[in-house]
């Protein structure tokens, strides 16, 4: 007795299972890749951490963080203000590093506040300051996540460092789809690979298209049934030993 199918029916259920993966990769997967949204070039301390707090800073004040990477996909800053806080009524938001500086006034209209930047032609890592050259106090999104610490700390102008970091966020100037942004991800992964971009083109087809063929050829030779192979059939046995 037969444990398996037959190959007809095992290719037709492989073939189905197909089709079910493509449906559900145009239904749930293809809509996200073609969404259109700013594309976040890097996070060097992360909006909406476990550990939220708040930085007041006041008139005059200033607020530095050292050791922020500004990379040329970084085309504008995302600072955050906390729900409850008042709208100061100008900031000036500086950017220094090796061969790079930058000064941007802005006057926010809103708790998310976007900061147009003309960003760097390479990535360099320098200082970030935020100073409210307004009339109004506010209170600036931040944590005190010891990760996040770890690796920057803000510092008031003349002070010594805080416990605390404030939100900072690059991200692309114009939204992108996740297709459209493809290639910018796969220059940033290969600074870590030592062949070069080259080698992860070569390699997202191979895991793209390599993988599902892998597993559904798997899952066909799982179903076929026993007797079906070559090596299977009635008398293949005798006709090896009169060999």
């Amino acid at each position: 007795m037969r444990d398996g199918l037959t190959p007809r029916r095992a290719l037709l259920t492989v073939l189905l299972a197909l089709v079910l993966l493509l449906i559900a990769f145009c239904v749930e997967l293809l809509p996200r890749m073609l969404r259109q949204e700013r594309v976040i070039a890097s996070t060097p301390v992360p909006t909406g951490s476990r550990q939220q707090t708040a930085l007041e800073i006041g008139p005059d004040q200033r607020y530095c963080q050292e050791g922020i990477v500004f990379a040329p996909e970084g085309e504008r800053l995302l600072l955050s203000l906390t729900q409850d806080s008042p709208l100061p009524t100008e900031l000036t938001v500086t950017l220094r590093a090796p061969g790079y500086r930058q000064r941007v006034v802005v006057r926010p209209e809103g708790h998310q506040i976007g900061v147009p930047l003309d960003p760097p032609s390479k990535t360099v890592t320098g200082r970030l300051c935020v100073g409210n050259t307004g009339t109004t106090a506010t209170q600036l999104a931040a944590t005190d996540d010891p990760r996040v610490l770890a690796r920057t700390k803000a510092v008031p102008w003349g002070g010594y460092p805080l416990a605390i970091a404030f939100d900072v966020t690059f991200t692309s100037a114009d939204e992108k789809s996740m297709l459209q942004s493809l290639g910018t991800t796969a220059d940033r992964a290969a600074t870590f690979n030592a062949l070069g971009p080259w080698a992860l083109w070569l390699l997202l087809p191979l895991i793209g298209l390599g993988v599902p063929a892998l597993l559904l050829g798997g899952w066909y030779l799982a179903l076929r049934a026993p007797g079906d192979g070559p090596g299977d059939r009635p008398g293949a046995a005798s006709d090896e030993r009169s060999r």
